[in-house]
């Protein structure tokens, strides 16, 4: 006889058996479980084609785009109030994407933007909020700075502006008086109280400098060096006037 430990070992095996002749009848194999999908989409940061960070569901239906200039006090207004509503509730459920573009106002601006954008891009909104839940910590020491430093470029620039000034101030300027030609000063008369230089002086008058022999001798010849031919009178001017030419017109009766 068979021991009963033996028995049950039979049983188990031809169960087993007919199991496995039902599924191959059937002919339906199992399925591999699908992986889970994705629920919290608030930890999903990503870079877009022009550089700039977006949280969320990149197909979600409302898309929120942030243009954030970090020395601005409404754009950290605006964080302060909406940061907690979208990223707690909104954004985890991929309705809203937020997307974070700089805005760059001033040097400041390009310095605080360079600091966030360094290092791994899944970071990128925690230094984000680091710096806008601190504005007006780091802005008030900055702008303290800056104006240190506008301060002394002013100094340097007048103290530079004063040293130009009193170099040229020892400089000889040229005169800008204009030597008066004697045929410009020779007048008609020979009255020396008339004639005066260009200095403003008195000057005596030479003499016959009332003539036009003086006054032709100073002027420039022609480039012959010989003086200019008699203007040649036309024609119609010298020919005799006839006895009906005048404003009125009479016809002589014989």
């Amino acid at each position: 006889m068979m021991s009963p430990t033996i028995k049950t070992a039979l049983r188990a095996a031809a169960l087993v058996a007919g199991a496995a002749l039902s599924l191959a009848a059937t002919g339906k194999t199992t399925r591999p479980l699908a992986a889970p999908a994705v629920t919290n989409w608030g930890a999903q940061v990503s870079v877009t084609a022009n550089g700039s960070h977006r949280l969320g569901n990149p197909d979600a239906p409302v898309k929120l785009v942030e243009y954030v200039s970090y020395t601005c006090p409404h754009c950290a207004h605006f964080h302060k109030e909406a940061d907690p509503a979208l990223r707690m509730t909104l954004v985890p459920k991929g309705r809203v994407s937020v997307t974070v573009t700089n805005l760059l106002r001033n040097p400041i601006d390009l310095t605080v933007a360079m600091l966030v954008n360094c290092g791994d891009p899944k970071r990128f909104f925690t230094r984000h909020r680091a710096f806008f839940a601190t504005q007006d910590t780091w802005l008030a020491k900055a702008g303290n700075a800056i104006a240190a430093s506008a301060r002394s470029l002013a100094a340097s620039a007048c103290a530079r502006s004063a040293a130009v000034v009193s170099t040229a101030s020892e400089v000889p300027i040229a005169s800008t008086s204009r030597r008066t030609p004697a045929w410009a000063t020779a007048t008609a008369g020979t009255d020396p109280a008339r004639h005066s230089s260009s200095a403003g002086t008195r000057a005596r008058c030479p003499s016959g400098c009332g003539r036009w022999q003086a006054i032709s001798a100073s002027m420039p010849l022609s480039p012959a060096g010989a003086s200019p031919a008699p203007r040649r009178m036309p024609a119609w001017q010298t020919r005799p006037r006839s006895r009906n030419c005048g404003p009125s017109r009479r016809k002589w009766r014989s």
